[in-house]
């Protein structure tokens, strides 16, 4: 069965190079965001730009959705774009408010963003932004919490 699994992640990373060709790459970026940054939320340049938040957010102290988020606006021909895995470098004894962020080739949309938790420490995720092939996800961990997330994108 682990064997099965690994090939299926291998089989999918393949297809998800080789559906992007040689010269084009995805380019990723986490950074723990400072007090002073909690606020300040990446404008998107395009037009059109769309996302989620969590609707709990309101009614929970800003701690967000404590399941997963997903962002959906689903496309026949949807390829798996990116699959990252995240873990915090450090615990900390204070919340933190995490940013993810993605630039997928401009050939490519994006139309399914799925922020996963796995174990059982989990991120709550305050929002999803997407516009064209950009992505934004912003996390919250609580004091304490050391999460497993991984965060799937889909386009073409």
């Amino acid at each position: 069965m682990k064997f099965a699994i690994f090939m299926l992640a291998t089989f999918l990373s393949a297809n998800v190079s080789s559906a992007l060709g040689p010269n084009e790459a995805i380019r990723t970026e986490i950074k723990v965001l400072d007090p002073k940054d909690r606020l300040e939320i990446l404008q998107f340049v395009n037009n059109g730009s769309s996302g989620v938040e969590s609707q709990q957010e309101k009614i929970d102290n800003r701690y967000g959705n404590v399941g997963d988020l997903i962002y959906r606006y689903r496309e026949s021909n949807d390829v798996l774009q990116i699959r990252e895995v995240i873990v915090l470098p450090e615990i900390s004894s204070d919340a933190q408010e995490v940013r993810w962020y993605a630039v997928v080739p401009a050939l490519h949309r994006l139309t399914t963003v799925r922020v996963l938790n796995f174990g059982t420490e989990r991120a709550h995720t305050l929002r999803i932004d997407v516009a064209g092939n950009e992505v934004q996800i912003v996390l919250r961990i609580p004091p304490g919490y050391d999460p497993r997330i991984m965060i799937e994108v889909y386009g073409f």
